[in-house]
């Protein structure tokens, strides 16, 4: 069963650049930072992780600059170090495609859209 205390949304700008490593092969993680619509200048950016098809999405469609509203889910990670001291921390997991709010000077997506006319047009 699912708790709903660790789901939640976010309307935010992503403030940095969107990265995406390949640590275990077959699972693909994308990692960026929203800050949220409303908040302080002294309050952090928030970092959201994207695996697989969802980040892959991301990754393809935004750049930094865009404003985007996210679902998102808590999980919470444990692990030790090879000295053996034990660590946790909180991630914020996209369970869903984001929906595009207001993109900034030019995504990805309208790009590609662009390059994609030129193409056509370039062909008649």
């Amino acid at each position: 069963m699912n708790n709903p205390t660790n789901f939640g949304g976010i309307t935010g700008t992503i403030v940095s650049p969107i990265t995406q490593k390949n640590p275990q092969g077959s699972l693909t993680v994308t990692e960026f930072r929203v800050k949220p619509v409303g908040s302080s200048d002294d309050e952090s950016a928030l970092p959201l992780t994207a695996y697989n098809g969802i980040g892959n999405n991301i990754l393809t469609r935004y750049n930094q600059g865009d404003t985007i509203s996210v679902t998102f889910r808590l999980r919470y990670k444990t692990w030790e170090t090879a000295d053996g001291a034990r660590r946790s921390r909180y991630e914020i997991v996209v369970t869903d495609n984001p929906t595009t709010i207001r993109l900034g000077e030019s995504s990805r997506a309208q790009r590609a859209d662009a390059e994609a006319k030129k193409e056509v047009v370039a062909a008649s």
